[in-house]
C-alpha cells in the first residue's frame, strides 16, 4: 500500500468510532476495526487493510467468519492503493455475500456513513440494497429512470453553460447536509400543507410542484397506510394532477427524486411511477453536488428554466443515439445479413422475389 493510500486508510470513516474486537483476518487481510451503527441489531462494519487486491476467497472468509449466521446487516471493507473492495449482502436472505471490487473509496466511505447514521436496520437493508451495487457508478449518488440522458449526467460541467455551472455550484454549496423541507426550503420554495401527507411547492403566487416526505420506514413504490394504501408515488402523482402541477418531489431524508405528471416527459418513455431522476446529498460527489440545482430548484422547475434545458438536450442526444442507430442497421447490419442468408440458401442468381424474401427474412433474424 503507497503512503498516500496509508494516509486515506487512516481518514476512512474517522468521524465513527473504531472498536477493537476479536475480527477474523487472513494473510492478506488485516482488520483495523469494527464500527457499529444505529438500532437492534445494529450495523456492523468491518474495515481491513490489505497490501493489494485481496482475493474474493479471503473476503468471503472473513465476512463468514464475522457474521456466523447472525441476523445482523454487515458489510467488509477492505482499503488497498487508492481504492476498495467491499463484501456485504444486499438482502437480508443472506445469501453468500457479493463483492465489488476497485471501488472509490470516497464512494465507499459516504455509503458506510450514511447507512452507520440509519435508524434501524430495515431501513439498512434497503439503502444497501438500492446502493452497494452502484458503488461503481460515475454518477454516484445520482439514479436516472429515464427522464435524462445518463450521458449528460455523467459529462456533468462538460455538457452545462459555464455560468450556469458555477451559480448551481455556488448554490448547492451549502445543500449538502440539509433534509426534507429545510432543503427544500433552501432550494427557493415555500411549502403549503394540504389535508393529508402532502405539499404544494411554491414560488411567489405560483404553484410549482406537489411534494411528499416520507418517513425512513416508507418507500415510494410501496403501498403504506398513510397514503391509503397506495404507494406514495401514485398517491402523489393523482394529487398532483389534479391540481395541475407538472412536477412530483418526492422527500425522503437526504433523498430527493423527481416525477414528470405527464406521460411525454422523459427520454425513457417509462410509465410515471417508473420515470424520475434521484439524488440522494450524502452521497453524491462534489463534482456532481451542482444537478441539485440544476434539476430540483425552483429556478430549474420553472418555465425555460434549467430543468428544461437539461430536457431540451437529453431529447437532442437521445434522438442523435437513435439515428445513428439506425444508420448503423440499414447500412451495416442488414446487408451483411442478407449477404449471408442469400449464401446459406445458395442463391447463384436472385430473382426479385429471392431478394424480397432474403430481406424480410434478414429483418426477421435481425428484430
Amino acid at each position: 500500500m503507497s503512503e498516500a493510500a496509508d494516509d486515506k486508510s487512516k481518514d476512512f470513516l474517522k468521524g465513527h468510532e473504531f472498536r477493537q474486537a476479536d475480527l477474523p483476518k487472513t494473510q492478506e487481510l488485516n482488520p483495523l476495526g469494527l464500527i457499529l451503527g444505529q438500532g437492534t441489531p445494529a450495523l456492523e462494519v468491518v474495515v481491513y487493510r490489505s497490501k493489494g487486491k485481496p482475493p474474493s476467497d479471503s473476503l468471503r472468509k472473513v465476512w463468514k467468519q464475522r457474521w456466523g449466521g447472525r441476523g445482523v446487516s454487515f458489510v467488509v471493507v477492505a482499503l488497498y492503493d487508492d481504492v476498495c473492495s467491499v463484501c456485504g449482502h444486499t438482502e437480508r436472505s443472506r445469501q453468500p455475500a457479493a463483492i465489488w471490487h476497485d471501488l472509490p473509496i470516497e464512494h465507499v466511505e459516504r455509503l458506510c456513513d450514511t447507512a452507520l447514521r440509519l435508524p434501524d436496520h430495515h431501513a439498512v437493508d434497503r439503502f444497501l440494497r438500492d446502493h452497494l451495487p452502484e458503488s461503481d457508478s460515475t454518477i454516484f449518488g445520482i439514479h436516472n429512470r429515464g427522464l435524462l440522458a445518463t450521458y449528460l449526467l455523467q459529462r456533468g460541467k462538460d455538457d452545462v453553460e459555464k455560468s450556469a455551472w458555477e451559480l448551481a455550484a455556488k448554490q448547492s454549496s451549502g445543500l449538502r447536509h440539509l433534509k426534507e423541507r429545510n432543503l427544500l426550503k433552501s432550494l427557493g420554495f415555500a411549502i403549503e400543507s394540504l389535508s393529508g401527507p402532502a405539499s404544494i411547492l411554491t414560488v411567489g403566487d405560483s404553484r410549482t410542484a406537489l411534494a411528499v416526505f416520507l418517513d425512513q420506514n416508507e418507500a415510494a413504490e410501496l403501498p403504506s397506510q398513510r397514503f391509503g394504501s397506495q404507494t406514495p408515488i401514485s398517491y402523489a402523482l393523482q394529487l398532483a394532477q389534479a391540481h395541475n402541477l407538472d412536477w412530483v418531489i418526492v422527500n425522503r431524508g437526504s433523498e430527493l427524486r423527481l416525477y414528470p405528471t405527464r406521460t411525454d416527459v422523459g427520454v425513457g418513455r417509462r410509465g410515471l411511477t417508473d420515470t424520475y431522476l434521484s439524488i440522494d446529498m450524502e452521497l453524491l460527489t462534489d463534482d456532481r453536488l451542482p444537478f441539485v440545482w440544476l434539476a430540483f430548484s425552483a429556478d430549474a422547475l420553472k418555465k425555460d428554466g434549467h430543468l428544461s434545458e437539461l430536457r431540451e438536450k437529453s431529447e437532442r442526444y437521445a434522438k442523435g443515439i437513435g439515428e445513428r442507430l439506425r444508420d448503423r442497421i440499414y447500412i451495416s447490419v442488414i446487408p451483411q445479413l442478407a449477404k449471408s442468408i442469400v449464401k446459406a440458401r445458395d442463391l447463384k442468381k436472385p430473382s426479385a422475389e429471392d431478394l424480397d424474401l432474403t430481406y424480410q427474412m434478414a429483418m426477421l433474424v435481425l428484430f
